[in-house]
């Protein structure tokens, strides 16, 4: 029973000092701690933060969360759990009503019933939903079935692209999610890794991938998810990958290859912050058109001055532009099955020299085990009691673990340690990046 207390007494203790770093942080940046009810912007949420202030945040999430299910009876935790689904359900209504859009003029709150007839939805029924989200701090009930908008509410309108991942989120992954147990539970279908049998798929009754949806049956749909992703990448921050990795004292005149970057936001972000760096884009033929036309009108001089280069690429059928010092590939491999990455990694090997470095930057799994040699080697441990991988305070790639449409997944250290391996690649470093990290590798062979 003792050691039961002393757990409690170190959870508190660990909230009690990463709130106050949580503080110190804040006030070292002049900054102040914004209150739930306001509907201003913060310069952290668009500013990467540091990765000291990283730390203490999740620490307060994950042992808040922990202290939450050791004192709590069981069987209340494991009901709260099950009916968590009914959260997103209540989002995704507010998504596709507008209600924050509804509410922005309105600072004051608005009546239920004015927004019932907005929204053309049952007062009491739009009442209790947004009684649910303010409950859950999204939205505020300023007086009895009065609603204003509130910090996190104002996310949800309608031209943040936070907002547009939301309602992905909420549509897309949620109904593979519905599917999940009977395609797990389906002997034909437990162990396939192709993106025509997951989830997804069945949640549809489609036969074919969650892409070929997009293409063929619904592309309005296809254009929100892409939106959705620079939503997603508002949640991770692109100063943290140009912070978290040494791109800033790389010497002047090395190559960054970046691999199926799309139209290159990351390396315009990396390139801009670190000017002594020249890009090599590569993606597909029609993405890489695109991309020209996006750099053209955002950052016409990089273009005029040539350090950036746009080179056409299958990474599935050919190797990237050889002989470069960087090759960054971001947020691809989770898309694909590990033979897939095997086949990607080789080609991008194949045109390694011998200095060069591969990077992949990438949501890391982490064992939930204690025992576990990841954490804590290349890996940074949560402070004890919490759990060795912060549980909830890291919990957004485990979702994105399961939430993905097309039967792949993220990995493990382990898992990107075999995958290097297995194309001539060791692992070097693990970088943090914020919510991110960026896995180093070099040729096992090299000098």
């Amino acid at each position: 029973m003792e050691s039961t207390f002393s757990e409690l007494d170190n959870l508190v203790s660990l909230i009690t000092s990463s709130a106050d770093q949580i503080k110190q942080e804040y006030r070292n940046s002049r900054q102040t701690i914004p209150s739930l009810n306001s509907t201003e912007g913060h310069p952290f949420d668009a500013e990467a933060i540091s990765q000291e202030l990283q730390d203490a945040l999740r620490t307060v999430h994950g042992a808040c969360a922990q202290l939450t299910a050791m004192v709590a009876p069981p069987q209340y935790t494991l009901t709260v759990l099950s009916l968590g689904h009914y959260f997103a359900a209540c989002l995704n209504v507010a998504v596709n009503a507008k209600l924050a859009d509804h509410l922005q003029s309105h600072p004051d709150g608005l009546h239920v019933s004015k927004l019932a007839t907005l929204t053309k939805i049952d007062e009491n029924k739009l009442a209790r939903v947004l009684r649910l989200l303010a409950t859950k701090h999204c939205f505020r009930e300023v007086t009895l079935d009065v609603f204003a908008n509130n910090r996190l509410s104002i996310g949800l309108l309608s031209d943040q692209p936070i907002g547009t991942m939301v309602g992905f989120m909420t549509d897309d992954n949620y109904r593979a999610g519905t599917a999940l147990s009977d395609t797990l539970s389906d002997a034909t279908l437990t162990s396939s890794l192709s993106p025509n049998e997951a989830a997804w798929a069945r949640a549809m009754n489609y036969q074919g991938s969650v892409w070929d949806w997009y293409k063929e049956v619904d592309p309005v749909k296809g254009k929100r998810s892409g939106q959705a992703m620079v939503g997603f990448g508002s949640v991770l921050k692109l100063d943290s990958i140009v912070n978290g990795f040494t791109w800033r004292s790389q010497p002047e005149g090395m190559t960054v290859c970046d691999i199926g970057g799309g139209v290159g936001h990351v390396s315009m972000h990396i390139i801009k912050a670190c000017p002594q760096l020249r890009v090599v884009l590569q993606d597909l033929p029609a993405t890489i058109e695109e991309a020209k036309r996006f750099w053209k009108e955002s950052v016409p001089t990089l273009v005029t001055d040539g350090r950036v280069e746009f080179v056409p690429l299958d990474f599935l059928k050919g190797s990237p532009v050889a002989g470069c010092d960087f090759y960054f590939i971001k947020n691809v491999l989770h898309d694909w099955q590990d033979s897939d990455c095997v086949t990607i990694i080789t080609n991008i090997r194949k045109a390694m020299k011998p200095t060069s470095r591969l990077i992949i930057h990438e949501f890391l799994i982490q064992h939930v085990s204690s025992d576990n040699s990841d954490n804590g080697r290349f890996v940074k441990k949560a402070p004890e009691p919490l759990l060795p991988n912060y549980g909830e305070g890291r919990i957004l790639e485990y979702y994105s673990d399961i939430a993905a449409l097309v039967n792949a997944k993220e990995r493990t250290l382990q898992g990107f340690s075999t995958l290097g391996q297995q194309c001539g690649l060791e692992l070097v470093k693990v970088w943090e990046c914020g919510q991110m990290n960026s896995l180093e590798f070099k040729l096992i062979d090299a000098v």
